[in-house]
C-alpha cells in the first residue's frame, strides 16, 4: 500500500514543482502563462535560427519533434513555436541554402579561383561527385552529384564539371583559373578533355594526393626501415586490444609523463597518419621498456591462456625489448617526417604553386619523380618568380633555364594562353615590365610594392602573407600593357593545386549522413553542409 501511494503521487509533486517555475518564469519576463505567439516575422526568423542551431549541432531534424524539446522552448521561451521535422529539413532548409547562395554572389563576384572536385562513396553506398570552389584561398560549396546509376568515365565526370564551371562563371561571377583533381584514371583524362576544351584554364592534378601516393611508394618497399612500421602496427593493435595490458602500460605513463598518451593506428584517409602513429609510439618508448622490464609476466598473462596467444605476446614484447627496432623506428619516422610536413603544406586552402615547388625542392631526394609535372612545369616556376618575396632567389644562377630570356618565353607562352594573344604594343610593354620585375627596379621594387609593411601586417595578424592581396594592391586595372603582367599573376597565384577542401567535405558530409541518419539524400546532406559552413564562417567553430 505505502509503495504504491508513494509512486502515484510521486509525479504529481514533480509536474506541481515544474508548473510553479513556469509561472515563475512567465512572471520575471511580463508575461501570462498563456504567452502570445510570436508575429509572423519574427515567427519566420526563429524557426530559420532554430533549423541553424540543429545544423550546428550536428543534431537530427527529428528533434524538432521530439516531446522535451518542445517542453523546453514552451517553458523559456513562450510564445515560440517549433516547426514540424519536415519543415525544418524541407521549406526552412531551402529557403536557408538559397539565402547562402545569394550572399556567395555578392561576396564572390569578380574574384579570382580554383574549381575542386573528387569523388566518395556515402554511407548508404551511393557514389557522389562533389565539387567547391576555391576563391582567393577560401573554399565554397558548389554541388553534389549522386552517380551511382552512371558509368564511371572521364566524358561524364566532364559534363558535370563544364556544368560547375559554367555556374561559377555565369552565376557566381567568378574568374576561374584553374580546375583541380587528383591523378585517378577518369579524372586524369576528364583534366585533358578539360585543357583541350578550355586552354586557359590550367588543370593542375593534386598535389597532396600525390605526396600520399609517395607515402604509400615508401610503405611497399621490402626494406628493413619500412618492415618496422607493421611491427610497430601489431605492437599498437596487441596493447589495444589487451585492456590489462594497457592498463599496465598507462599507468607506467601516468608515472613518468604525469598524464596518458593513446596508441592509434594510421588510417588511410588521414595522410600523415603513419608518421604520426610511429612517432607515438616513439614517445612512450620509455614507458613501454619500464613496463616491460617490471611487469613482462603481467604482460603475458594478460594475452590469454592460449598457446598461440602467449607465443605472440612474447614474441611482440621481445621485439620491444631490442635497441634495434626503436632504432629502425626513428629512421623510419626521419623518412616520414618530411613526407607528413609537405602533405600538410600542400593540403592547405593557401596552397599555391610556388609552395608546391618549393616543398617538392625539400622532398627531392625522396620525391624525385619530376615526370608528375606534365605540361604545368611552367607555372610553378613562373609562380616562384612572381612571389615578389623570392623572385630569382631559389632558381640556379648557371640553370639556362632560369635566365631572363627563357623565364621570359616561359611567361610569354603561358600569357598567351591564360589571358589572351598580346599586340606588339602590348608585347613591347609587357617584356620591359617584365624584366624590370625580374630585376627588382623601379614600379617593381620591394618599396613600391610595400613589401616590408604587408609582411609586418601578415606577422602582427598571425595570417599567411597573401599573393592575391600583394598584386591587387598595384593592378591599375588596364587590360593590357605592362598591367597584363598583374592580371597574369592574380590569375596564377589564385590556382590552388589540390582537391583536399572536397575530402574535408566529404567528411562534413559523414558527419551528417550517418548510419542512423543513412535516408538523408544526397542534396539535402549538401545543403544542410553548406549552410552549416555559412554558419562557422559567420560565428566561428569554438
Amino acid at each position: 500500500m505505502n509503495s504504491d501511494r508513494s509512486s502515484s503521487t510521486s509525479p504529481l509533486k514533480r509536474t506541481h514543482t515544474e508548473s510553479e517555475s513556469e509561472s515563475e518564469y512567465a512572471a520575471y519576463l511580463g508575461v501570462g502563462s498563456d504567452a502570445l505567439a510570436f508575429p509572423p516575422r519574427l515567427k519566420d526568423e526563429f524557426q530559420t535560427d532554430f533549423c541553424k542551431l540543429l545544423l550546428s549541432g550536428n543534431c537530427a531534424f527529428r528533434l524538432a519533434e521530439a516531446p522535451y524539446w518542445r517542453y523546453f522552448f514552451t517553458k523559456w521561451i513562450p510564445g515560440s513555436e517549433l516547426p514540424s521535422r519536415q519543415a525544418v529539413s524541407g521549406r526552412i532548409l531551402d529557403a536557408e541554402a538559397d539565402r547562402v547562395v545569394e550572399g556567395m554572389k555578392i561576396h564572390l563576384q569578380g574574384r579570382y579561383g580554383t574549381g575542386q572536385s573528387d569523388g566518395w562513396k556515402s554511407i548508404s553506398k551511393a557514389s557522389i561527385i562533389a565539387s567547391m570552389v576555391n576563391a582567393e584561398y577560401d573554399p565554397y560549396i558548389l554541388h553534389s552529384h549522386d552517380v551511382t546509376e552512371q558509368p564511371k568515365t572521364a566524358e561524364n565526370l566532364l559534363k558535370i564539371v563544364d556544368a560547375e564551371i559554367d555556374f561559377c562563371e555565369k552565376v557566381l561571377n567568378i574568374i576561374l583559373a584553374a580546375w583541380c583533381t587528383d591523378g585517378g584514371g577518369d579524372c586524369a583524362k576528364m583534366r585533358r578533355l578539360l585543357r583541350a576544351k578550355r586552354p586557359d584554364l590550367a588543370t593542375p592534378h593534386c598535389w597532396s594526393h600525390q605526396i600520399r601516393l609517395t607515402v604509400g611508394d615508401y610503405l611497399k618497399a621490402k626494406l628493413p626501415v619500412v618492415g618496422v612500421l607493421d611491427v610497430a602496427l601489431e605492437v599498437i593493435k596487441w596493447f589495444n586490444n589487451h585492456t590489462g595490458a594497457l592498463a599496465l602500460l598507462r599507468q607506467e605513463q601516468q608515472r613518468q609523463y604525469g598524464r596518458v598518451l593513446a596508441l592509434f593506428r594510421p588510417v588511410p584517409t588521414r595522410w600523415t597518419s603513419h608518421y604520426l602513429s610511429g612517432d607515438r609510439l616513439i614517445e612512450t618508448e620509455d614507458a613501454m621498456r619500464v613496463c616491460i622490464v617490471t611487469s613482462k609476466a603481467k604482460l603475458v598473462t594478460c594475452a590469454g591462456k592460449e598457446r598461440s596467444q602467449v607465443e605472440k605476446a612474447k614474441n611482440l614484447l621481445g621485439k620491444l625489448e631490442e635497441p634495434l627496432f626503436w632504432s629502425l623506428l626513428r629512421e623510419a619516422r626521419t623518412h616520414l617526417e618530411p613526407l607528413a610536413i609537405a602533405c600538410n603544406a600542400t593540403q592547405g586552402d593557401n596552397a599555391r604553386l610556388d609552395v608546391v615547388l618549393v616543398t617538392l625542392g625539400n622532398l627531392y631526394h625522396v620525391y624525385s619523380d619530376t615526370s608528375r609535372f606534365d605540361e604545368t612545369r611552367d607555372l610553378y616556376i613562373l609562380a616562384i618568380v612572381l612571389n615578389p618575396f623570392l623572385r630569382l632567389a631559389p632558381l640556379r644562377k648557371n640553370n639556362p633555364l632560369f635566365t631572363c630570356q627563357s623565364l621570359w618565353q616561359m611567361f610569354k607562352r603561358n600569357y598567351i594562353r591564360m589571358i589572351e594573344m598580346p599586340t606588339p604594343a602590348d608585347v613591347t610593354a609587357l617584356y620591359a615590365a617584365f624584366i624590370e620585375y625580374l630585376s627588382g627596379i623601379g614600379e617593381w621594387s620591394d618599396e613600391a610594392m610595400g613589401l616590408e609593411e604587408i609582411a609586418q601586417m601578415a606577422e602582427h595578424s598571425g595570417n599567411p602573407i597573401n599573393m592575391m592581396t600583394i598584386w591587387r594592391g598595384i593592378d591599375t586595372h588596364d587590360v593590357s600593357g605592362a598591367n597584363g603582367l598583374v592580371k597574369f599573376a592574380l590569375r596564377l597565384f589564385a590556382i590552388v593545386p589540390n582537391s583536399a577542401g572536397v575530402e574535408r567535405l566529404f567528411s562534413l558530409l559523414g558527419i551528417v549522413q550517418t548510419k542512423h541518419r543513412n535516408r538523408l539524400g544526397v542534396e539535402k546532406s549538401r545543403k544542410v553542409v553548406l549552410v552549416k559552413a555559412h554558419i562557422n564562417r559567420t560565428h566561428g567553430t569554438g
